[in-house]
């Protein structure tokens, strides 16, 4: 496993599913080894974002101090993760800067 973190920043707008908002929501996404740490610009979706992914079965904490969603990536490099979180952003509506 190397040292490195990927920076992933995304707009997010879907008027259906999760986002639900009019507006669009700033995401940066922390990449390493086993992990991604997401911030966001809309204040209470990280925590909501936790809920979901955790009701999905996914390994997930919420810290309310920092506001910020971690998600746990098993044996997978930065890289790994960046790419499933890539998919997931394109998925969810989002659109990579």
């Amino acid at each position: 496993m190397s040292k490195n973190i990927i920076t992933i920043t995304a707009t997010i707008q879907k008027k259906s599913g999760i986002t639900g908002l009019e507006k669009p929501i700033i995401a940066r996404v922390f990449c390493k080894d086993q992990y991604a740490i997401a911030t966001f610009s809309d204040k209470n979706f990280a925590k909501k974002l936790a809920k979901v992914e955790s009701r999905a079965g996914k390994d997930v904490a919420y810290d309310p101090n920092l506001n910020v969603l971690v998600e746990k990536f098993k044996n997978k490099t930065a890289k790994e993760v960046a790419e499933i979180i890539g998919k997931q952003m394109k998925k969810s509506g989002g659109v990579l800067q």
